[in-house]
């Protein structure tokens, strides 16, 4: 799940897959704090080389 988001953790979580964070002015980092294990990238340029990482795990 990509967003940016409290609301977009918490349903990647909820759906039990992984969450990927691309701050883009909606989320706030306080919003993202205390909701545990999450991606955060820069840009959607990045995307790819975060997916083949996962992928290998």
């Amino acid at each position: 799940m990509i967003g940016d988001s409290h609301t977009d953790l918490a349903t990647a979580k909820a759906g039990g897959v992984p969450a990927v964070i691309i701050p883009s002015g909606y989320g706030q980092p306080a919003d993202r704090a205390t909701q545990g294990d999450y991606h955060e990238l820069a840009r959607f340029a990045d995307l790819p080389a975060l997916l083949a990482k996962l992928d290998q795990n």
